[in-house]
């Protein structure tokens, strides 16, 4: 599969650092502040801010396409006329389009018909698509390593919906 980067700009992004809140204190290290505030009627929360993980579109690729290689050629070889597709952010159409507030991570999305939706006769001008958005999926992650894994849960969990499973399933199969 050919990996294809489509390079969209999203003015509302800073890519400055991703904030994580929690009810108890992490500690500092080099890579974040440790800053308290207080919640309503819940004493003090902390705010610990991690920088975001910065990656070339290059690399980014490359690291989506090692993952691409690691699925199973048994499951590969049902995976016909579906383009992989990179793109920085998630369009606020699309998440208006799925239900999903605007502020929630979409890390991929597949766009097509499953394979359960799909007659013998299903013409198939256009390839479908499954499409890693760059951008939460750096957000996310604090470093390759676990970049690579979320690129793989995510790519894992896009193919499931082209076989025609569902989220609940993939929920109950640890790709949710």
């Amino acid at each position: 599969m050919d990996i294809i980067h489509l390079p969209r700009k999203i003015l509302d992004r800073t890519g400055a650092c991703q904030p994580l809140f929690c009810n108890r204190p992490l500690s500092g290290s080099a890579e974040g502040a440790l800053l308290p505030k207080w919640g309503i009627d819940s004493g003090p929360v902390f705010l610990y801010s991690l920088p975001m993980l910065k990656m070339s579109d290059r690399e980014f690729s490359r690291i989506a396409g090692r993952v691409l290689d690691r699925i199973p050629d048994e499951i590969m070889e049902h995976v016909r006329n579906v383009a992989v597709m990179i793109e920085d952010w998630p369009d606020p159409e699309l998440l208006e389009a799925m239900g999903l507030p605007e502020d929630e991570p979409l890390l991929g999305v597949y766009t097509g018909a499953s394979l359960t939706e799909r007659s013998f006769t299903w013409p198939e001008p256009y390839p479908d698509t499954i499409i890693l958005f760059k951008g939460p999926l750096l957000d996310l992650c604090r470093n390759r390593k676990e970049l690579e894994e979320e690129i793989e849960i995510t790519i894992v969990h896009e193919i499931a919906h082209y076989f025609g499973i569902g989220e609940e399933r993939l929920i109950e199969l640890g790709y949710g």
